[in-house]
């Protein structure tokens, strides 16, 4: 879904430990991602960040990723008009607990034009803060009852219809309006 919401977009910051992202400028280094947005600070720039992990699903590198998210949160504070795009958001923030500097953008980042793209497995696994500032809630098929009863917080009556989706099709949530959508064609 990440990569669809991207397609489009012509400024924007993308986290990626896992290295699926396509169409942008890749980085390694935190610093030359940096010396990268401050050089394109007044154009069109698409910038991923892919941090260097020994082996995903390690504590190690679960450790090290949430670092690096947040030093990346840190840096994108002093942007301005771009876009956030971070896929797999429960693997930095729960429904309790989010690092205050992804909390501060997510509070504050309007008022830089900052937005936020996030992809999550588990809805009821995501911050609060930033469901509470969500325009726009996406679901794929759900089975997990406790995930579709969360779900219904926005999709009313249709949140029942989630274990029964066909792949890719998927209910929005937009602003207080609820649709059905066709799938997704990346």
């Amino acid at each position: 879904m990440c990569r669809y919401l991207m397609k489009d977009l012509d400024r924007y910051i993308a986290y990626d430990p896992i290295r699926q992202f396509e169409g942008g400028v890749k980085f390694e280094d935190r610093e030359k991602l940096r010396q990268f947005v401050v050089n394109n600070y007044h154009t069109r720039f698409k910038a991923i960040y892919q941090p260097i992990l020994e082996s995903i699903g390690t504590k190690e590198d679960e450790e090290k990723a949430l670092r690096e998210f947040e030093a990346l949160c840190l840096m994108i504070q002093h942007t301005y008009n771009s876009y956030f795009v971070i896929d797999e958001i429960d693997m930095y923030t729960s429904a309790n607990k989010c690092p205050p500097v992804f909390k501060n953008l997510v509070m504050r980042g309007r008022h830089r034009a900052i937005s936020i793209i996030c992809t999550t497995r588990r809805h009821t696994e995501t911050s609060r803060h930033l469901t509470a500032q969500a325009d726009i809630i996406i679901s794929f098929q759900q089975q997990e009852p406790n995930d579709i009863r969360y779900l219904s917080q926005f999709f009313g009556e249709k949140a029942g219809l989630l274990p029964t989706l066909k792949p890719y099709h998927y209910i929005k949530y937009e602003n207080g309006s609820i649709t059905m959508e066709d799938p997704v064609k990346v």
